[in-house]
């Protein structure tokens, strides 16, 4: 399994995909916060000389920017998001990395030299977590260190690994629990029922789904919460909150946040586990039954 591991990801570290995920995702890790320290300078020039120099973004809404389905930014006290293009592209190339072992017959080698198939299955999993987790976070990293320069850390003059070590800590790890789950997912049905396009197309649509759903939702709540509400209306409003706590694609779609409620640490850390679990579970178990030519 460990040889098996290795082999894998040295395949995927040298594969051209890998390498243009990489210069993609640096690069608009780079050009995100020289983006916005370009509007704001934009926004302060239009400023009369005797205002003073105003901050409408902080370094803090670079710090999990390349994580989920979507990047979240705040401006002027609004929070407001949108969809990650990095994100996509990591689920296309990724898949297209995987669908390589099959097209190429490096799957039907492995099984001939040996390999147990429910090893084959794992050891492509870890290495596809592996690195598509690297990728968001080294990303997220390079924004944050940009943004760094240009921006204060957050609108209270608070400071890195001080004010927010906790919401720091819980970020990577709703990260890679969400990611465990996107891993589970695409080898569901890259690796398992070997659909490669069925893999992309569910990862982008039902992602945009997921957002839809959990916009949705949370705008339900927050009306519901602001009326006295009738039985009707309750059970709506049960509804909605059902509703995002099994919408696993939330997760995927708001991992950039450093406020956690309790419900969102439990939808958080439950939904990816149970969604990981099932997907891993039969993905692996189709995988073992298939015919593999």
């Amino acid at each position: 399994m460990i040889n098996l591991l290795k082999t894998d990801m040295m395949r995927f570290l040298r594969s051209k995909q890998f390498i243009i995920i990489s210069i993609i995702s640096f690069a608009i890790a780079l050009f995100l916060p020289l983006l916005y320290a370009g509007l704001q300078y934009l926004m302060n020039s239009t400023l009369s000389s005797e205002d003073p120099l105003e901050v409408y973004f902080s370094a803090r809404d670079f710090a999990f920017s390349s994580y989920g389905f979507q990047f979240g930014f705040t401006l002027m006290g609004v929070r407001s998001s949108s969809v990650n293009v990095v994100f996509i592209i990591t689920a296309i190339l990724f898949t297209t990395i995987i669908s390589n072992e099959f097209s190429y017959g490096i799957i039907r080698n492995k099984i001939i030299a040996g390999h147990k198939r429910i090893n084959i299955y794992f050891s492509l999993f870890i290495t596809l977590f592996v690195f598509m987790f690297a990728i968001a976070f080294f990303s997220s990293l390079l924004s944050f260190a940009i943004a760094s320069v240009f921006f204060p850390y957050d609108a209270s003059g608070g400071k890195v690994f001080v004010d927010d070590l906790l919401p720091l800590i819980e970020g990577i790890g709703f990260g890679i629990l969400g990611y465990l789950f996107f891993t589970a997912f695409i080898c569901f049905f890259a690796v398992g029922l070997n659909k490669t396009a069925l893999a992309i197309i569910f990862s982008i649509v039902l992602g945009f789904i997921g957002m839809i759903a959990s916009t949705a939702c949370d705008a339900a709540i927050m009306a519901l919460e602001s009326v006295e509400r009738n039985a009707t209306e309750d059970f709506w409003y049960n509804a909605a909150i059902l509703i995002n706590c099994l919408n696993i694609h939330r997760e995927m779609s708001s991992l950039n946040i450093f406020s956690y409620t309790m419900y969102e640490v439990i939808a958080y850390f439950i939904n990816p586990i149970c969604f990981t679990f099932v997907y891993g579970f039969f993905g692996a178990f189709i995988f073992l039954k298939r015919d593999i030519k």
